[in-house]
């Protein structure tokens, strides 16, 4: 009974604090901002052989 009580109360969340998820959503966004980068580099690449084929 008194493991019930004690999953009740960490449900309540009242006594946890929340961890700051500031550095995770800093770092998303720079992981976000390289892939952007890396894929219009790809995609230049990609049309400038295009053109190459082309001629």
């Amino acid at each position: 009974m008194q493991f019930l009580a004690a999953l009740l109360l960490q449900a309540d969340g009242t006594d946890l604090t929340r961890p700051d998820l500031t550095i995770n959503y800093i770092i998303i966004g720079v992981l976000l901002v390289v892939a952007a980068v890396l894929s219009v580099i790809v995609v230049r690449r990609r049309m400038q052989e295009r053109d190459d084929d082309w001629e």
